[in-house]
């Protein structure tokens, strides 16, 4: 491997035996699959000097507001935002008393609960989050407004591979106080659920007030609610803003615990290394850092020292290169930062404000792009580094100016990473700092190239065998903006960005069996978002999936071996939902089609599997290997 920045493509197929193509869907080519989820992808597998081939069809678990059929909430939606009290939190604009309905089923991961009997029989835990509600029922917007929960189910597999929900329970999270915006997740490589708090609370505005507000809920209208419903007190903004960890019983998925010497930024993906220490995470906002930490043991988070990245610009054209290196934060354990939190630390006791330049103050931008003046107050640097993350490492000088970064996987065969940026905006292409790069509103992903060794701002040597050295944008794999001068040009369907490329690139999941990256899309410039796979070793892109209007793609991961079947989880989100593509004029004439997708919108949405339907276990290659 070249060390920096090089995107590593070579073609292993001959050496696994077997090499892996997927055929494309096409587009919607009228208004009721518009309204609707479909794939006519097949995927090929060349293995043996033959061909064989295997259709994709996407196959829903539970939608999240059909009734659970048994159990103790039986009769509850699947998506009935539950109480502090566990009991269904009632929508008070709802006549008929309805609960709120989460129709933002995001990360989830399915998980073993025990081994394979002797008959072929399994049983596996499928845990979900639920980020947020989009509207009550008088139809005002409920985003970040609750504290919301996680679904923890129990699949059967059945012998032709479809998968069959046996039980389904929720955890309100009243214990770690709610939690904030659960979004992205992951299975850790010793088998536990990885979740995440995305656009955590701003403890400046709790602390000092906003547009002339009083400090606290009036400053952050958001919390009004979720403080009374989570039992949060006044160090509210404090308790959020982490990856919380489940470890599973036989029944599934049991009480966790947030991991606060991670970090406290806006959480998305987190891809843990072999070695069991290094992660890696993203930070989705506007102007976020990309984030690396290093545990004191292998297969335990919670003792931590945390890195953020510093961009060293190579070259923009034509594809944006640079080197990373990495400026050391802090370290602590989750104890040290839980009891800092309990004292009731506030944004002041850590940080002194200035509202203009002034000596020993640095300058240093929110993640809105806000000029802030900051000074560390004395003895608090491991405060700031794990408590406000993202500004602590802007003023040391890392990059703080990555655009949404959202999914983050691991190639571990060509030892590089795989990071997906929501948008190419703000920070990333404002020609200012040290990210300096075309503006891609549709976004992008990276390749991310891993070292043995590399030393921190101080000369000190990172600990680690899996240190990210350079980053690389991929081509292929770059949104390309419909403007014309400057001005957005929808093509005839209403698409603000090319249908033939990637957009606004969210979630990622990684094959290692077919070699195949897998992209949703999370975008307002499609006027259908897809799910996408790509060859990373032939470059071939194509997608697999076209999801409802509006709808965005949550949720991915690969299953490469399943008890003898291939699965991609595969969720949506608030179908229907308007945006800058999904205008009105877009929306009708799909609504009038389908009257299936008329009724659902922003309630009916899904959690579910692309299935690569083989009909018999174990007839993938790689799975025969495995037997």
């Amino acid at each position: 491997m070249i060390s920096g920045c090089q995107l590593i493509h070579d073609d292993h197929s001959k050496d696994r035996g077997y090499s892996v193509a997927i055929t494309a869907s096409e587009t919607p080519a009228n208004d009721y699959q518009r309204g609707s989820i479909y794939s006519d992808s097949r995927m090929q597998i060349s293995h043996d000097g033959k061909r064989i081939e295997f259709p994709l069809h996407y196959k829903p678990i539970f939608y999240t507001n059909d009734t659970i059929p048994a159990g103790k909430l039986a009769g509850q939606p699947f998506g009935a935002l539950p109480g502090p009290d566990g009991e269904p939190l009632t929508d008070p604009t709802s006549e008929t008393e309805q609960p709120y309905i989460a129709d933002n089923p995001d990360g989830t991961t399915l998980i073993p609960l025990a081994t394979v009997a002797k008959d072929g029989s399994a049983e596996f835990a499928l845990i979900t989050h639920f980020e947020y509600v989009s509207r009550n029922e008088a139809g005002s917007k409920q985003y970040l407004l609750h504290p919301m929960f996680v679904g923890n189910g129990t699949l059967t597999q059945a012998d032709n591979g479809s998968l069959n929900l046996t039980n389904y329970s929720k955890q309100p999270m009243k214990m770690m106080k709610g939690l904030w915006s659960p979004c992205a997740a992951s299975v850790s490589p010793w088998g536990t659920h990885l979740g995440s708090e995305e656009y955590e609370p701003d403890a400046f505005h709790w602390s000092l007030g906003y547009n002339g507000k009083a400090p606290g809920v009036a400053s952050s209208p958001k919390m009004e609610r979720f403080v009374p419903e989570s039992g949060s007190g006044p160090e509210a903004p404090y308790h959020y803003g982490y990856l919380p960890e489940f470890k599973l019983d036989t029944h599934g998925m049991t009480e966790g615990v947030k991991h606060y010497s991670l970090g406290r930024f806006s959480h998305e993906a987190t891809a843990i290394m072999p070695d069991g220490r290094t992660a890696y995470a993203g930070d989705d906002v506007r102007y976020g850092a990309l984030f690396m930490s290093i545990a004191d043991r292998a297969n335990d988070l919670s003792a931590n020292t945390l890195y953020a990245a510093r961009w060293e610009q190579q070259n923009n054209q034509p594809t944006a290169t640079a080197k990373l290196s990495w400026i050391r934060l802090g370290h602590a354990s989750d104890a040290e930062i839980e009891a800092l939190i309990k004292s009731g630390i506030g944004f002041t006791d850590i940080f002194a404000v200035s509202d203009h330049a002034a000596d020993g103050f640095h300058a240093v931008a929110d993640r809105k792009g806000n000029m802030q003046f900051l000074r560390l107050q004395s003895g608090m640097e491991q405060a700031a580094a794990f408590l406000e993350s993202r500004r602590y490492a802007a003023y040391l000088g890392a990059s703080v100016e990555f655009s949404h970064l959202e999914g983050i996987v691991l190639d571990a065969e060509k030892r590089q990473l795989f990071l997906a940026a929501s948008s190419h905006r703000y920070g990333m292409s404002d020609n200012q700092g040290d990210i300096r790069i075309a503006e891609h509103e549709s976004g992008g992903v990276f390749a991310i190239s891993l070292g043995t060794s590399g030393l921190d701002q101080h000369g000190d040597a990172v600990p680690t065998e899996w240190l990210a050295d350079g980053i690389q944008s991929i081509p292929e794999l770059t949104g390309r903006d419909l403007r014309h001068h400057g001005q957005w040009q929808a093509d005839a369907n209403g698409n603000l960005a090319d249908p033939e490329r990637i957009a606004n690139p969210d979630n990622l999941a990684f094959s290692a069996a077919t070699r195949l990256l897998i992209l949703g899309e999370d975008s307002e410039l499609h006027i259908n978002n897809f799910v996408w796979a790509w060859n990373v070793d032939t470059r071939q892109l194509g997608r697999i999936l076209s999801l409802p209007m509006g709808a965005e793609a949550a949720g991915l991961q690969v299953l490469d071996n399943l008890n003898g079947y291939m699965y991609i989880i595969t969720n949506y989100q608030h179908p229907g939902a308007p945006n800058m593509a999904v205008t009105p004029a877009v929306l009708e004439p799909v609504k009038r089609a389908n009257p299936e997708f008329a009724a659902g919108i922003e309630k009916r949405s899904a959690v579910g599997v692309i299935a690569i339907e083989t009909g018999k276990r174990h007839q993938l290659p790689w799975m025969k290997s495995e037997k």
